[in-house]
Parts: C-alpha cells; sequence; structure tokens
C-alpha cells in the first residue's frame, strides 16, 4: 500500500504481536490514539465500544483543538476517541494535588487538560 499518511496499526496494542487480523491501516492520529507510550506501559487503559449516554464533546481548550475528545459528568471520566473505541484517559496528579489528563491535540501534540479548568468550560457549554 503506497500512502505517506498511513501507518500499521496493532489493533491488541502489542507491538510483537504482527498476525495478519492483528493489523490495519490508520492515519497518524488515529494511529497515536490507539497506542501505548513506553513510559505509560503500566497502565492499564480501559476502552469502550459507546460513550455514556451523557458524555459532552470537548473540541476547545484553551487555544487548542481537540477532535474525539469527550467528557461524561456523571461519570467524571474523559474518554479520547481513536475512531474505533473509545479509550478512558489515565487521571495524573500533580504535586499541588490538581487532577489533569493527556489528551492530543488535532495536531497530534500532547496537551495537559485540567478536570477543575475543563468543567468550568463544558460548564459554559452546557448553559448556552
Amino acid at each position: 500500500m503506497e500512502n505517506k499518511n498511513l501507518y500499521v496499526d496493532r489493533i491488541n496494542h502489542n507491538r510483537s504481536d504482527n498476525s495478519l487480523g492483528n493489523l490495519r491501516w490508520l492515519i497518524r492520529r488515529d494511529n497515536y490514539l490507539n497506542r501505548t507510550k513506553p513510559e505509560r506501559q503500566h497502565i492499564t487503559y480501559t476502552y469502550l465500544d459507546r460513550l455514556p449516554t451523557d458524555y459532552i464533546e470537548l473540541s476547545q481548550y484553551g487555544k487548542h483543538t481537540f477532535e474525539g475528545l469527550y467528557f461524561s459528568p456523571t461519570e467524571d471520566i474523559f474518554y479520547m476517541s481513536n475512531s474505533i473505541k473509545y479509550k478512558e484517559l489515565h487521571v495524573n496528579e500533580k504535586l499541588n494535588g490538581a487532577l489533569f489528563v493527556y489528551a492530543p491535540d488535532i495536531n497530534v501534540k500532547g496537551h495537559q487538560i485540567h478536570y477543575i479548568r475543563a468543567k468550568r468550560i463544558i460548564k459554559n457549554l452546557t448553559q448556552d
């Protein structure tokens, strides 16, 4: 396949499993969303076929634009779509106790999404 915009992706996230049924072609962003960086291999991610019914899409956070970033208020969880499933984003905690998740923007650059700020943005979105 001669397309420089496509990358080989492993469906089960196991880089050593090169069986044909486990491989597929994805664009860079979707491939990025389906992989786990080596420094985060200790984290077990949950993938969903469907989002909780109360999800809210967060497409703007500060000056950054996101695609496929969702928040469920009842679950208090952020999700990111990889065009196939929804990945529950791992919650990190700063030394001051502030909670955040990492999410890539539309340019596949990772950003910290802080819970308090994101909830304020979401509250404003739902009030309109």
